[in-house]
Formats: C-alpha cells, structure tokens, sequence
C-alpha cells in the first residue's frame, strides 16, 4: 500500500547509499502523493546540487505537501541556475510554504520550520528572529537553541553559539541534542579531549542515538582511548547493524588493534551492505592484503 511504501522511503533518509537514491529518485513520479512525500524525505539529506533537476518538477505538483516539501528543499538553489518558469514557481511554492507556517506561528515547530527556510536563502537575520520567537513561545524547545547555535556557528560567532547552547541545558539539563552540540563547538574551539564530557554526556542521555555514539566514539580514538571507542561502536552496531559509518569506523578501528578478523568482518557487512560504494570494497582489500 502507498502508505508502507511511502513510510520506508522516509527512513531511508537515515542510511543514505546508491541504491536507495536511485528508488527514491523513481518514486519522485510515483502517482500517489504520499509516496512522492516519502521520495521526497528520502532525498532530503542529499546536497542541492544533486537533486535540483529533479525536485525542480515537482514545484508545480498539485499535492501541496509534495511541492512546497520540494521548494523547502530548493530553498538555497541559486537564483541563476533556474530558468525564469523554474524561478516563478519556485518562488511561489516557497510562498506557499510560508504561509502555512505563518498559519501556526503560534507553535515553535512552525518557527523553526521558517529559520531554516530562511537559514537556506541566505537570511540569517531572519532566521535569527524565528528561532528567537520560538524560544520566547516555548523556552524549553530544545531544537531552537540548537539550530541557533548552528546559525552563530555558520557566521563564525562561536562565542554566541556557546552562549546560547548554555542558555539551553539552563532550561534543559538533561538533552541530549544541546549537549552534543556543545561538544562539537568544543571539538572546534578547544579540541576534542575538552569535548570529550559533553560528547559521552549526550550518548549517555540518547542510548538509542547511534551518531550521538558514533562522534563520541570518534573523539575517543582520537584521544587515545582506541578500546573504548570500539567498546562504544560495538554496542552502536548492535543496535543498528545497518549504519555505514559505524561499520567503516569498526573496521578501521579493530584493525588498528590489530584484531584484523573483526576488521575484515565488518568491511566485508560495510561491502555486502553497500556494494556500489567503492570505498568499502578498497577496505576490504587493504585489510585482507595486511
């Protein structure tokens, strides 16, 4: 039913490989709207630039949901890499798309759907006063202090983003999203070991977040702590066994602990899971060659 359809190609967004962007791109011409939506979701994560021609179709579908989803993700697309028709509807899609959020300005969610509309066009400013207004509606929304902290980090006001992350986990002690941003402004204003706390604070919080494990795994072998980054791993990869990025770390890992079967066993799934990405096949072979 379009409906199972359409909700698995939504969760592919969060295992992002070949195959999946080519079923996703298919199902952009799905004739029911709910499955184009979920096509739609799947390609959100990918970069503008490979997608534009085909979203660009869809900014005069006659399902609202379906074409103002694609002109929120057209929204940073250059003004001269459209055709002037391509430039109209975008521009009266995304209209649209305000609207409806105008329409519920009464709920952060809908202000923080605007920052990010405006974030994507280049009006910081703007977005600054949505995220605002959705901490002065709901001062414990943690995702506005999180993308505002993303805003400052964008204009390289790491100071600011600092602040407001602290004014967050003054409100929200105990989130997990705010304290792994704080972490990765520590990463880049004092080095990871200093963001080392927030990082394992934020896994400790979000058990179920296996990128929150996955970065402070990261952090941890770059600071010296190789078993425990893989202890960390281990548990990220049995509870998603699918995620690309914790297999290649696993391998790399295990085999610079010089446990070179768990290291080939993980790049042979990474492989056997991904088989048109080449970087997993090189690592497959590198490490059997060692």
């Amino acid at each position: 039913p379009p409906i199972v359809r359409a909700t698995a190609l939504g969760h592919l967004a969060a295992y992002p490989n070949p195959a999946g962007v080519r079923l996703a791109s298919a199902s952009l011409s799905d004739p029911d709207p709910l499955v184009r939506f979920g096509a739609l979701e799947a390609m959100a994560p990918l970069p503008v630039s490979m997608k534009q021609d085909q979203l660009s179709g869809l900014l005069d579908d006659p399902t609202l949901s379906v074409r103002t989803e694609a002109g929120r993700q057209l929204a940073a697309v250059p003004s001269a890499s459209l055709s002037p028709e391509q430039r109209e509807m975008l521009r009266s899609t995304l209209a649209e798309y305000v609207e409806i959020q105008k329409g519920n300005a009464d709920r952060p969610e809908s202000r923080l759907n605007l920052a990010l509309l405006y974030a994507a066009a280049g009006q910081a400013e703007t977005a600054e006063q949505q995220l605002r207004a959705a901490i002065q509606l709901h001062p414990d929304f943690e995702a506005a202090y999180v993308n505002l902290a993303d805003l400052y980090r964008a204009q390289r006001e790491e100071a600011r983003a600092e602040a407001v992350l602290q004014e967050g986990l003054a409100v929200r002690p105990e989130s997990a999203s705010i304290h792994h941003a704080t972490g990765l402004l520590l990463v880049r204003t004092e080095g990871g070991e200093a963001a080392l706390p927030s990082l394992e604070r934020a896994a400790t919080l979000a058990p179920g977040n296996t990128r929150y494990r996955y970065v402070w795994a990261v952090a941890l072998h770059d600071y010296g702590s190789l078993e425990q980054a893989v202890a960390v791993l281990e548990k990220a990869h049995a509870d998603r066994p699918a995620d690309g990025d914790v297999l290649y770390a696993l391998a790399l890992y295990s085999g610079e602990a010089g446990d070179l079967g768990s290291a080939v066993g993980y790049a042979e799934k990474l492989q056997a899971l991904q088989p048109d990405n080449p970087q997993a096949a090189a690592l497959v072979e590198e490490l059997k060659s060692r």
